[in-house]
């Protein structure tokens, strides 16, 4: 599986809902708009219960004050109403390729939750894999995130109690539609990741003491390795360093397949800005060791995809607007980094693997534009996106010729498009409708 989030709405792009995330980090994050007790103004955070009680009374004393303000007359009746409308609207996540169906979430605007669709193909009839609501206990559990495997024969799938951090992760298989025996615990934070030969590689925390959940250190993480229909006793831990309780690992399969990339943070990964990284050849043997590939805190890196052993990152290394490279596993000294997408007069905000090539999309003018370019960073092309607004591009397997991308401005409160990797085309595949015409309204670029 690879994926990525690359910003603080990147989860539009798959499940329509509003989320927090690490900075530019991928994985999953908690859904706040999942959470009942959030849609009502009530919670942001996890919180002890007396800080949450405060919290309520001061939600609820700005709630008066601004009521009073405002007055209750029938022109804020009627757009109360109205707003009210206007933001009941169904949306798509971006789909997802594995095992030859394709993945998806969809909101109908009602439901508290994303259900987690399947179909053939995009523009075949969809089922229904998971519905949240279902399996989240009288809404005990918020879903948390979901993973498919390479082969898109299992499902594994996150569930947080009360919206908190802390995160049960499930495995269903998908033929029978039945979750597997084991489930991995303590978990925050970070999705699994599934590998091509039945394994799950997770990190997760040491059990907290009971009633402690929400006090307990993020100390401790430390990297497992699963085999699926295995007990869980049976995992072992494949990476930590206990010398360095406070570091946490952010995991990802590179798009082929060959190589776990861990992505280490002093702190949750992210949060700083600044990462080292390990890689495991995942063809080396069940007993093979990660390696560190970048042993210092010096620069972002944030993996993009690779080429072989070529691992495409992109860094602020000697680039403060960011520039992508390329790390060679068998030559990882910075001095032998090569450039494949030099830093421009725009900062790079996120760059995604699409079958052969790479899509960059830059902020500009505070809008979004994209540009396609080789592996080895020979520009193809430029992107057209549908207007002025803010694009998220899905990753893509590696002989895919088709991606899919996201796409929210003024006048368009979230749309997903097929981007075709031979000309670059974006052709919409779902549009929310809405209860406004947006082609009442036409936004302009001034400069």
């Amino acid at each position: 599986m690879f994926a990525r989030h690359p910003g603080p709405f990147a989860c539009f792009a798959r499940c329509g809902d509003v989320r927090v995330h690490r900075r530019g980090r991928a994985g999953p994050a908690r859904c706040l708009s999942a959470d009942p007790a959030w849609r009502a103004g009530r919670r942001s955070l996890p919180l002890a219960r007396g800080r949450r009680r405060r919290a309520s009374a001061w939600i609820a004393a700005q709630n008066r004050h601004t009521d009073s303000a405002l007055g209750g007359g029938p022109a804020r009746t009627a757009l109360r109403e109205r707003l009210a409308v206007v933001h009941r609207y169904e949306s798509f996540g971006v789909p997802v390729r594995r095992g030859g169906r394709y993945f998806w979430t969809h909101r109908d605007g009602v439901r508290d939750q994303a259900v987690l669709m399947t179909a053939p193909a995009l523009d075949a009839a969809a089922t229904v894999v998971l519905d949240p609501e279902t399996v989240s206990a009288g809404g005990r559990f918020t879903f948390a995130g979901w993973v498919v495997s390479p082969d898109g024969k299992y499902l594994a799938y996150g569930l947080a109690e009360g919206g908190g951090d802390w995160t049960t992760w499930h495995v269903r298989d998908l033929a029978t539609g039945k979750d597997l025996p084991e489930t991995f615990d303590h978990v925050k934070y970070y999705r699994p990741v599934f590998t091509r030969d039945g394994r799950v590689f997770y990190s997760r925390f040491p059990a907290p003491p009971k009633g402690g959940e929400i006090k307990a250190l993020d100390h401790g993480h430390a990297v497992h390795v699963h085999r699926l229909g295995r007990p869980t006793s049976e995992d072992r831990v494949v990476f930590a360093r206990p010398d360095h309780p406070t570091w946490q690992f952010d995991l990802e399969v590179t798009p082929d397949g060959r190589y776990l990339v861990i992505t280490i943070g002093d702190g949750q990964v992210g949060d700083r800005g600044v990462e080292r990284i390990a890689t495991l050849d995942l063809r080396a043997g069940a007993t093979a060791a990660p390696r560190l590939l970048v042993d210092d805190f010096d620069t972002e890196l944030i993996l993009a995809g690779n080429d072989g052993p070529r691992l495409l990152f992109k860094t602020t290394a000697d680039a403060p607007n960011k520039r992508v490279v390329a790390i060679d596993v068998r030559r990882p000294e910075r001095a032998a980094w090569q450039t494949v997408v030099p830093a421009g007069p725009h900062a790079i905000h996120d760059v995604v693997q699409i079958g052969r090539q790479l899509v960059v999309t830059s902020l500009v003018d505070a809008h979004t534009e994209a540009v396609a370019y080789d592996l080895r960073g020979e520009k193809l092309r430029e992107v057209g996106l549908p207007g002025l607004g803010t694009a998220y591009f899905a990753a893509a397997e590696p002989g895919a010729s088709e991606g899919a991308a996201y796409f929210t401005g003024f006048t368009v409160p979230g749309a997903v498009y097929r981007y075709d990797a031979a000309s670059g085309a974006l052709t919409a595949w779902k549009r929310p409708s809405t209860a406004f015409d947006p082609a009442h309204s036409r936004p302009s670029r001034y400069s």
